[in-house]
C-alpha cells in the first residue's frame, strides 16, 4: 500500500483525492480555486488547531455542502491533537454519523518527520484488508 490506513466506516474508498492541509484547502473556499468536490475523496490533516479549530473547519465545510458531494473521506495526522492526545476520530466519529461515505484514518500523512506523500488530484481505490485466520 502507499501508506497504512484503517477505515472508521465503511471498507472501500475510490475516487480521485482533493484536500490537503484543512486551513489551508479553506482558504481556496469562494474562489476560483476551489476544487470541485463532486464524487472525490477529500483529504484532511492539519499541523495546528485544538479540538474546537478543527471541529470548525469540519463546520465550515459541512456549511459549504462538501460532505453532500464527496466519495469518502480520509484523515491524516492532526498534530496538535496528537500532541494533547487527543484522536481525530473520537471527534469526528459523532460529526460524521449521519454521512454515507467511507472514512478512514491514517497516521501516514501529515506534518510528521517520517510522513508519506498523497497525490492531490490522482484516482485512488482502498479498501479493507481480508484478515485470514
Amino acid at each position: 500500500n502507499i501508506f497504512s490506513y484503517k477505515f472508521l466506516k465503511k471498507d472501500k474508498i475510490k475516487g480521485t483525492v482533493i484536500g490537503g492541509n484543512a486551513r489551508c484547502f479553506l482558504k481556496l473556499a469562494g474562489t476560483k480555486y476551489f476544487p470541485n468536490c463532486n464524487n472525490k475523496i477529500l483529504f484532511l490533516e492539519s499541523f495546528s488547531g485544538n479540538e474546537e479549530i478543527i471541529l470548525s473547519y469540519f463546520y465550515q465545510l459541512k456549511q459549504i455542502g462538501i460532505f453532500n458531494k464527496i466519495n469518502g473521506l480520509i484523515l491524516g495526522v492532526f498534530t496538535q491533537l496528537k500532541n494533547m492526545n487527543i484522536k481525530i476520530e473520537d471527534i469526528t466519529i459523532d460529526f460524521f454519523k449521519n454521512y454515507q461515505f467511507p472514512i478512514l484514518k491514517t497516521e501516514d500523512l501529515g506534518h510528521e518527520e517520517n510522513a508519506k506523500s498523497i497525490i492531490i488530484g490522482k484516482k485512488i481505490y482502498l479498501e479493507k484488508e481480508n484478515i485470514k485466520k
